[in-house]
């Protein structure tokens, strides 16, 4: 069992610089409604909840109201991103995400908030002990090319995507699948996995006969899915164009077709929006508030499951002293760093995720936080050892782009005020997450998305972690302990509990030095409806 869920944590390990470079670019936005509870055993948790609010306007096309627009319809989205595969199991950036999930299907859409809506299941149940879920699938699915979807083609899936290290780690809890009909399939668990059925949802399913003979991570070819739309043409580095499926078994796409244009960069996408090229973007903060002020565009924001933050290395001196850790907590100003950094559209972060998006994390306020004291700092600084201040020899490491590079400028100023002299040096991400995860470094920058269930932040503050996502090398027994209790039961009072201890013993002693967690800043035509967490079989024009 060790050795598979170390398989599970070094295959979220490759997707660690993928995270920090998307989270750079433009950090995935989600919902504000209340979190669902864990699944009790016999409930389908097939509810589909509506979407919507102020600042998220989202829709679900099935709703009574929303309009399905004619077959002409277009949505034209630019992407940064050049595409790399039409392979499901061997998508790594967030611009393949989108491909893909346009064109197949899991068993449920699970959106960053846990929100569900049934897609190739009706309905699942989950055994009294937590170690079985049966998935009962949706009758009279067919694949685009034509054949059945059954349940051997969940089972090729699930075999097809254990060999991908970009999906084993979402199945690594697995010991056994099986399909006693054409209908069920039957995954029985290794350990308890309360975020098994979240993690499940990332693995798409593709049709055996179509796929069989295709190379992992194709790019070429249209092999088809069961998703709500068809691909009809793609260049790699250019151009993606979708229809609306004829044969999807769901409510038909609101709108009929999508053009995804690759652009080189961020600039380029802007000048697009401004001349009326494109109906969607996230902007960054000056471009979205200029934009929005002329009234041509929709104009929100929304939360997104990525948190910008530094990681100390606890086994390394002086972080390996709580109290200059503590000290480094109070130093900072986080306002003015949030500002300074994405001017203003950010939210303070208490620990590694948005306890908004995240389902059993505790609420910020429900555990110890740092305030801005730089006295305090001082006070630290001088019980620590250091009444003099302090020269710290390791620099902060970062990268060069401005999402890393400028929060490492506003830290320095901010310790210098308060005693603590540091350089920075500027390397490669590559460079930076590898330095960072085998521990070769003092104090970083990174950012990380874990989401949408606080037992996903487990690898990130537990010897689990180690040489992987516990990028801190932070270890305290009792937290040790409570994850364990989090991740052993379906109770959600008792994970909530048990979360919400750990993050405060955690926070006190000053793991990780959390900034923020970064809002996004979306424009559209006026008259799409969008959902920037779901994607775009969920939106329509008004």
């Amino acid at each position: 069992m060790k050795n598979r869920k170390l398989v599970k944590i070094l295959a979220g390990l490759l997707l660690l610089a993928l995270t920090l470079s998307l989270a750079a670019c433009a950090a995935q936005p989600a919902n504000t409604d209340t979190p669902p509870t864990d699944v009790p055993a016999n409930d389908s948790g097939g509810n589909t909840p509506s979407q919507g609010g102020a600042d998220d306007p989202g829709g679900d096309p099935g709703d009574s109201g929303t309009p399905a627009a004619g077959d002409d319809s277009m949505l034209r989205v630019a992407w940064i991103t050049a595409y790399s595969t039409i392979d499901p199991h061997y998508a790594a950036a967030d611009s393949d995400f989108m491909l893909c999930d346009l064109i197949y299907e899991s068993f449920y859409d699970i959106d960053q908030f846990g929100n569900e809506d049934p897609r190739l299941a009706e309905r699942y149940e989950v055994s009294a002990d937590g170690m079985t879920y049966t998935y009962y699938l949706k009758s009279g699915v067919k694949w685009q090319t034509g054949e059945d979807f059954t349940a051997a083609d969940v089972l090729y899936s699930i075999d097809r995507a254990m060999e991908s290290p970009y999906m084993i780690g979402y199945l690594a809890s697995i010991a056994d699948v099986q399909a006693p009909d054409d209908h069920t399939v039957v995954f029985t668990l290794a350990w308890m996995n309360p975020a098994f059925h979240i993690e499940l949802s990332r693995v798409r399913f593709l049709s055996e006969s179509a796929t069989s003979g295709l190379e992992p991570g194709f790019s070429s070819g249209i092999p088809g899915g069961t998703g709500p739309y068809t691909l009809v043409s793609l260049v790699m580095d250019q151009k993606a164009v979708f229809t609306r499926s004829s044969v999807f078994h769901g409510a038909p796409a609101p709108i009929g077709n999508i053009e995804v244009t690759v652009l080189s960069d961020t600039n380029s996408a802007v000048r697009a929006m401004e001349a009326g090229e494109i109906d969607y973007l996230i902007a960054d903060g000056d471009n979205w508030e200029r934009l929005s002020a002329t009234g041509r565009f929709n104009a929100y924001t929304a939360d997104t499951i990525t948190i910008r933050f530094f990681a100390m290395n606890n086994e390394r001196a002086p972080f390996d002293d709580p109290l200059v850790r503590q000290a480094i907590n109070y130093a900072v100003d986080k306002e003015d760093m949030i500002y300074g950094s994405v001017g203003g559209y950010g939210v303070p972060a208490a620990y590694l995720a948005n306890p908004n998006l995240n389902n059993a994390a505790p609420a910020y306020s429900e555990i110890f936080e740092y305030e801005y004291n730089p006295q305090r700092a001082i006070e630290l600084l001088a019980e620590a050892g250091y009444p003099d201040g302090l020269v710290i020899d390791d620099p902060i490491l970062t990268a060069a782009t401005d999402e890393f590079a400028i929060p490492a400028q506003i830290l320095q100023q901010q310790l210098r005020a308060v005693g603590i002299q540091i350089e920075i040096s500027t390397v490669e991400l590559s460079s930076l997450v590898m330095d960072m995860v085998l521990g070769n470094y003092g104090i970083g920058i990174l950012a990380l998305g874990l989401e949408p269930d606080a037992a996903l932040m487990s690898p990130a503050y537990t010897s689990e972690g180690f040489d992987a996502l516990n990028l801190a090398r932070y270890y305290n027994d009792r937290v040790e302990e409570l994850f364990a209790i989090g991740g052993s039961t379906l109770d959600i009072n008792a994970r909530k509990a048990a979360y919400r201890e750990a993050m405060d013993i955690a926070s006190r002693e000053a793991a990780y030095l959390p900034l923020y967690a970064l809002q996004a800043t979306v424009l559209t035509t006026p008259g799409l409806y969008s959902t920037p967490y779901q994607n775009m079989y969920y939106w329509y024009w008004e």
